[in-house]
């Protein structure tokens, strides 16, 4: 899903409100989606989760169903286009702009095989390992442990991005991983624990990979080229993943014998893309931290959902590593960049001190000219940074 498709929330940062007026009108339409994103997600998992029958389990056969329906991105986009275009800008000029999300040159059979090809390889892998864990889990669990994806979202753009890796959103890492190892050892460490946690915790990296490198490729794209990119992904896995089906169907790896379950599918398939169209062009009408807590309240709402309709008891290890899951996301998404960068320079601060310390409690008659000058070096920038962070004002 969404972002359980990992699909990254790549649109334009709104421009800055006058009035009082436009802020409410903003934290309404906020508050409003916060909850049809987290409806939309539990709905999504629950008919997911209810496909698993007897004499039907083909989790890679509602991946592709479900993923080749966001080719009606760019189709809807364009439609809404064409009944609200103005004389300044034709379809035409829309379209010739769509196509700047590929790059120069725009969209060729070469940048289709190998960006649509990553992307949509990215998104349905995601997708089935997130299936799977629900043939062996409730959703509520698979979702609180899939919400840890912000965490290997941190963690990549360090690797990817050059983020700064001298953070306080450390804290939220460890936080995500004794929540994941709470959920394996609330059962026991069986086979079938270690498969669904595997698997969610699979489906997380998975999505978290898809952000940082949609990121990466394509970056701050606007509504238009964000659909157009959504429907040229979902395009390759309809043309290229089909063959896959009739693969895992004759050889028994995926059962569909008697009733297909169509209105779990058809459930699921409509709320996941209700879910993404959510997540993908939300931040255009309001806060993105509104976006992004909203897939994080879906967590407690599934297990109300779990605990009404499938008799499922509340664990305590499991509300425990929900918790910390959730207090690992806060820290993500709500962490001011002010405090941040102090720690940053308080932690740089430290490294110097005692590397300055050390080598002037050494002896230093035989020390190199160029040992004692980057002795001295470290003093200064010690010392300069101290002075910069009393006197620099915070940043908001």
């Amino acid at each position: 899903m969404e972002n359980r498709d990992g699909e990254a929330p790549a649109v334009p940062i709104p421009p800055k409100e006058n009035t009082g007026a436009q802020k409410a009108k903003k934290l309404t339409v906020g508050i409003i989606l916060v909850f049809l994103i987290a409806l939309s997600q539990v709905g999504a998992s629950q008919f997911a989760k209810s496909t698993y029958q007897p004499g039907f389990h083909a989790p890679f056969f509602i991946t592709w169903f479900n993923a080749v329906w966001m080719i009606i991105c760019y189709p809807l986009y364009f439609l809404c286009a064409a009944v609200s275009c103005t004389r300044k800008e034709t379809l035409a000029t829309i379209y010739k702009g769509s196509l700047d999300v590929f790059g120069e040159g725009g969209l060729t059979l070469a940048k289709w095989v190998k960006l649509a090809g990553l992307f949509s390889f990215l998104a349905v892998g995601t997708n089935y390992s997130y299936l799977r864990a629900l043939n062996f889990a409730n959703p509520s669990d698979v979702t609180a442990i899939f919400a840890s994806n912000s965490a290997f979202v941190f963690l990549l753009s360090c690797l990817i991005l050059g983020a700064q890796i001298v953070s306080l959103k450390i804290i939220a890492v460890i936080l995500a991983i004794v929540g994941i190892v709470l959920f394996s050892y609330s059962d026991g460490f069986s086979v079938m624990t270690f498969t669904s946690v595997g698997l969610a915790v699979l489906a997380a990296f998975g999505a978290a990979l898809y952000i940082v490198l949609f990121k990466k490729v394509v970056g701050n794209a606007k509504p238009h080229q964000v659909s157009l990119f959504l429907s040229t992904v979902a395009s390759f896995t309809l043309l290229m993943y089909w063959p896959m089906l009739l693969i895992l169907h004759y050889s028994d790896t995926e059962i569909i014998s008697g009733d297909v379950p169509w209105k779990f599918i058809g459930g699921s398939c409509a709320l996941s893309i209700v879910f993404n169209f959510l997540i993908n062009y939300g931040t255009a009408y309001t806060y993105p931290l509104f976006i992004a807590f909203g897939g994080i309240v879906g967590v407690p709402l599934n297990h109300v959902a779990d605990w009404l309709f499938r008799s499922n008891k509340f664990d305590a290890l499991k509300i425990a590593g929900t918790l910390l899951i959730i207090a690992a996301f806060v820290i993500m998404v709500t962490l001011p960049a002010h405090i941040d960068k102090e720690f940053y320079a308080w932690v740089t601060r430290l490294a110097k001190r005692n590397r300055h310390q050390a080598t002037a409690a050494a002896p230093q008659e035989h020390a190199a000219p160029e040992e004692v000058q980057a002795l001295r070096s470290d003093a200064a920038e010690v010392e300069m940074l101290d002075r910069e962070t009393h006197e620099s004002p915070k940043e908001s």
